[in-house]
């Protein structure tokens, strides 16, 4: 046997006593390695977890890197990375699955001891991305209960999640890491809350502070400032923003933010007005300029609700003329188809009034010389007889259509002139004689009769601009008004002496004109909106007005306007007065008496005092140039004014969402911590 076999030989008896190499005894203790070592699949010895703390890798880049993996695997990146290793190692399976995750956990424990705030910090920051990304926000919540339940989930779950992954040995190992994990989350939920809010108020704070520092304006204290105004109006943003929007459409582009807001607006402009000299002087000039125009406004709007573009009277004059020309052609048509009118029922008439008295000597009332004048226009006695009255056949009566029309007329004429002086008796008795003219001209011309009640029907619409205007008197019941307004609903067709002009239409213009002029003679400063407050104006318009809503909705903004006036102009001067005094009174004398009495200690707080105040309310966003930028804001109308309540809506939102995302890491944070430390 040569050397070669020999060796061969001796290889496969090597290769036999490493195969069957000896097994444990039955304590455990011969040939078992030692407890809790691993094997390296590479070279199939040993290894002690604790001894691989020596051997890696320790930097603040690999604790970051290792922290960070740690944090975002949720506490088990280790056995990913080793689960990776094993399928993917020299070995079987589970060789190199131990020894990659004893390495990993070796490598972790190596890095926080030797960098902890490195690794940690890492640990936790991944931990709260993949918790917020995974789990979900605490969220918001209808209720405070709600919200601090839904936090306290939230930090449970994180805890309870990390606290398992991360836990090592068993499941019951594991379950018990992962029920403290979940205990202490949860109480770092619940504290996430007061804690986050604490924290975004601070930063809130510390913010104009930060702005005055490096000379930039305080914008963001006077947006806070106009939203604690909006939170004590009970109103929110859409609201405030809809109403400055309406009030431009409806013709008020004057109406303000402040005035939007109420009473809260009105008092935070009046603060600031006062507080702040640089701005008193543009608030003042805005305001009183807005009030001296208040009466046209007003009168505008009445007349856009009463259908009342120019005045009753020149309305009425218009309607005259058109009921004139009608009548012209009406009668014209009237005369040239008329018979001879008889008048003996209109001279009986008058005879039974006067005829007994002719002859006597009796001298007649006024009422009878004008009967009589009216008589002898009529009918003239023949020369054999001089009374009149008598019914002589010899008598000449007037049948002309023409002349007798024209008798009528002055008969009407008289009987105006009557009722204008009072004399209602003479009204009376020579209506009973224009009566029997009237059957007199239709019995003797049919085109009469139409052209007289197309005069009628013209009277009696020209006649509701007079009713209307009654009606606007204070002692007229609204319920009589309403009534005799929707009486003179009934359709008229016919009879309307002018363009648009309906009995309804004259008798709004004539319920308009006197209101109307109230406004305008009303004082100089004066609330001409306030007197269309009245319940009676209020029923009145609910009836007549074209839009009442719309009249309603301006006499209201009108009203709020002028209390913003007298809220910000008017009440005690004493504000103005002590700010002017500390204009005028630069240098505090306390100071220099205190120093006079050798008061040093109080000499020294008044001067600070003096001089730290100033600073210290500009760093907590209180300064001047604050105010007037609140100023400028409750000033804003219109679109203007809607666009400034829309960005403070955004920077609210922004700041809640800001404060929730805050809270929301606060609780993965919490809940991660909780997790790590089991």
């Amino acid at each position: 046997m040569n050397e070669m076999e020999l060796l061969a030989l001796a290889a496969a008896a090597k290769k036999r006593r490493q195969a069957n190499a000896p097994q444990p005894n039955a304590d455990g203790t011969y040939g078992q390695p030692p407890a809790g070592t691993v094997a390296d699949p590479r070279t199939g010895q040993m290894v002690d977890p604790d001894a691989m703390r020596n051997r890696v890798s320790v930097s603040p880049a690999n604790a970051a890197m290792h922290g960070a993996g740690q944090g975002l695997g949720f506490g088990a990146f280790d056995e990913a990375v080793a689960g990776t290793y094993g399928a993917l190692g020299p070995g079987d399976f589970q060789e190199n699955y131990d020894y990659a995750l004893a390495r990993q956990r070796a490598e972790l424990a190596a890095n926080r001891e030797a960098h902890p705030v490195v690794s940690t910090g890492a640990e936790v920051a991944g931990g709260v991305a993949t918790a917020l990304t995974g789990l979900g926000a605490a969220g918001q919540a209808a209720t405070k209960s709600g919200q601090f339940l839904r936090s306290a989930a939230a930090g449970a779950a994180a805890g309870g999640v990390y606290g398992f992954n991360s836990g090592e040995g068993g499941a019951a190992e594991r379950a018990r890491a992962g029920r403290n994990g979940a205990a202490f989350g949860t109480a770092a939920g619940i504290a996430a809350r007061p804690v986050g809010a604490a924290l975004a108020s601070g930063a809130r704070r510390a913010t104009p502070a930060l702005q005055y520092l490096v000379g930039r304006g305080q914008h963001r204290p006077a947006q806070n400032a106009l939203a604690s105004a909006m939170n004590r109006s009970g109103q929110d943003g859409g609201q405030v923003a809809t109403a400055l929007r309406q009030a431009s459409v409806e013709g008020q582009p004057q109406f303000t933010v402040a005035d939007a807001l109420g009473r809260p607006g009105q008092r935070m402009l009046s603060g600031v007005t006062r507080s702040t000299p640089e701005a008193a002087q543009e608030v003042q000039d805005y305001l009183t300029q807005r009030q001296a125009g208040q009466g046209g406004r007003v009168s505008s709007f009445l007349a856009d609700a009463f259908d009342a573009p120019t005045t009753a009277a020149q309305r009425k004059t218009s309607a005259q003329a058109a009921r004139g020309q009608a009548a012209n052609t009406n009668y014209a048509a009237a005369r040239r188809d008329a018979q001879p009118v008889d008048v003996r029922s209109s001279l009986a008439v008058i005879d039974d009034r006067i005829g007994g008295m002719q002859g006597s000597g009796v001298v007649g009332d006024g009422i009878d010389a004008r009967l009589a004048g009216f008589r002898n226009r009529l009918a003239a006695a023949s020369p054999e007889r001089s009374n009149v009255g008598g019914g002589s056949a010899t008598s000449v009566e007037l049948s002309d259509f023409d002349r007798v029309l024209g008798v009528k007329q002055d008969v009407q004429d008289a009987i105006g002139a009557a009722v204008r002086a009072g004399r209602n008796n003479e009204a009376r008795e020579l209506g009973k004689l224009v009566s029997t003219l009237d059957e007199a001209l239709e019995t003797s011309s049919t085109g009469y009769r139409h052209a007289n009640n197309e005069f009628a029907k013209a009277s009696r619409t020209i006649d509701q601009f007079d009713a209307g205007a009654h009606a606007a008197e204070g002692r007229v019941r609204p319920d009589d008004v309403a009534a005799r307004y929707r009486a003179l609903a009934q359709p008229n067709p016919n009879g309307v002496p002018a363009a648009g002009l309906t009995p309804q239409s004259a008798f709004r213009a004539g319920y308009a004109d006197p209101v109307i002029a109230r406004v305008e003679n009303s004082a100089a400063g004066a609330n001409a909106a306030r007197p269309l407050t009245s319940p009676k104006f209020q029923q009145d318009a609910a009836t007549m007005a074209v839009d009442p809503d719309l009249l309603a909705r301006r006499l209201g903004r009108e009203n709020r306007m002028f209390e913003t006036n007298q809220t910000v102009l008017g009440g005690s001067r004493t504000a103005d007065n002590l700010i002017d005094m500390e204009d005028a009174g630069r240098f505090d004398t306390g100071v220099f008496a205190a120093l006079l009495r050798g008061r040093m200690g109080e000499a020294a707080g008044r001067a600070t005092e003096k001089l730290a105040g100033p600073v210290v309310n500009r760093l907590k966003g209180h300064g001047p140039a604050t105010r007037g930028e609140i100023a400028e804001m409750l000033l804003k109308t219109g679109d203007d004014g809607a666009a400034t309540i829309r960005q403070l809506l955004t920077n609210n939102q922004l700041d809640q969402a800001a404060k929730l995302r805050l809270i929301d890491q606060l609780t993965a944070g919490g809940g991660v911590t909780s997790g790590m430390a089991q």
